[in-house]
């Protein structure tokens, strides 16, 4: 069908027919062309197979518009070469602009837009995707409603958080721990069910486990990237030593949270703050800049996550439990102001796609439907 030369790993991938087929293949190396002629063949062999029993997941919107591109061009050039496969591929080169190959963001859109009704969804058909600029200003308006109901309530609980982690000129701390603590439930397939769940759970393991076990792992990158930089000969010492000042305080934090000792994970941190201050002006010499770059991102991840300060009199995590389930709370009322804000403009943004789509193929119902039509997944 094809006269295009296959090297045989590419004859291979396409020929193969186990059902779970994992190709690694660099940039340049002829992918989507295989990917086109497998496309291709599939359906030409089957007749019961069709473009649309396809679910091609891409990249890029760029790249799914590409692979759409060389199908219809393939498909065209078959049926000028060979006018016996014209009636079974006309109908597929009809279809090709409504089949299931994109982003997997588009397909969760189009899964929502096809169970708007769902009570998994309830929205209308229109609703359409929320751009980051637009996100991130309804954003900061659902948390500026949800303080100002707060600090309207005079809630014991919402002064002890404000007494803990914020000082009498702002709460930007406080503001800072509601949104990165609502971005981290969001991670989790069921946001509400993990906030309620850690706030149960807070007295036994600390709700700030979480961020802990986060910074943890930004300072091994970090300690990773830097094996390189010690081997380096010519650092100027007092750049070695900053150097090393650095890596100490990263392992230092690791081995704290490592031991669970949270205090002192904070103790090292604030430590960093006047022992890790960066040269200032230019630098020419790539180690220098390379080192420069470590420090600052040991400040980022430590002074940027570990938001958490420990006044002398709520130092026990049970003094700070209160705070911590005004925290979660916080969090759920700025998921529900967020949401309220999105419906009201039958919006949606990338986390409710995800999430969304997921609740809707959980029933079994709907999962069946799109079980049955897609009888070949490619990633």
């Amino acid at each position: 069908m094809s006269v295009v030369k296959w090297n045989p790993q590419q004859q291979s991938a396409i020929d193969c027919e186990n059902p779970e087929l994992l190709i690694s293949a660099a940039a340049g190396s002829g992918k989507t062309a295989v990917l086109v002629e497998r496309i291709l063949r599939k359906i030409v062999e089957d007749p019961e197979i069709t473009i649309d029993n396809f679910f091609v997941v891409t990249f890029t919107h760029a790249a799914a518009g590409e692979l759409k591109e060389r199908l219809y061009k393939k498909m065209t050039e078959v049926c000028a070469q060979q006018p016996e496969l014209e009636s079974r591929l006309r109908p597929q080169i009809a279809m090709l602009s409504k089949a299931a190959i994109g982003t997997m963001h588009s397909f969760c859109l189009r899964l929502l837009q096809e169970h708007h009704a769902h009570p998994a969804v309830m929205l209308p058909v229109n609703i359409h995707l929320l751009s980051q600029a637009q996100a991130d200003l309804f954003m900061q308006e659902a948390l500026e409603e949800v303080l100002i109901e707060e600090y309207a309530g005079e809630k014991a609980d919402f002064k002890l958080l404000l007494d803990a982690f914020s000082d009498m000129r702002q709460d930007g701390a406080v503001r800072n721990m509601i949104l990165e603590l609502y971005q981290c439930a969001r991670n989790h397939p069921s946001p509400q069910s993990w906030l309620e769940q850690i706030t149960s759970h807070e007295a036994q393991a600390g709700i700030y486990k979480t961020w802990y076990e986060f910074v943890k792992k930004q300072m091994l990158s970090v300690l990773e990237n830097s094996k390189e930089l010690a081997k380096e000969q010519g650092l100027p010492n007092t750049t070695r030593a900053f150097f090393l000042t650095a890596c100490q305080i990263a392992q230092n934090i690791v081995r704290a949270i490592d031991e669970g000792d949270y205090y002192a994970a904070q103790q090292q941190v604030n430590e960093a703050k006047s022992q890790l201050i960066l040269p200032k002006g230019p630098t020419t010499d790539v180690s220098v800049a390379a080192v420069k770059k470590l420090a600052k991102a040991i400040k980022e991840y430590s002074f940027g996550k570990l938001v958490l300060s420990f006044p002398e009199d709520v130092q026990e995590e049970n003094a700070l439990r209160p705070a911590v389930e005004a925290l979660c709370r916080l969090a759920l009322s700025l998921d529900q102001a967020f949401s309220q804000k999105k419906r009201k403009n039958r919006a949606v943004d990338f986390g409710d796609l995800e999430h969304m789509g997921l609740n809707l193929l959980c029933d079994e119902s709907v999962a069946q439907i799109y079980r049955q039509k897609f009888r070949h997944i490619l990633f």
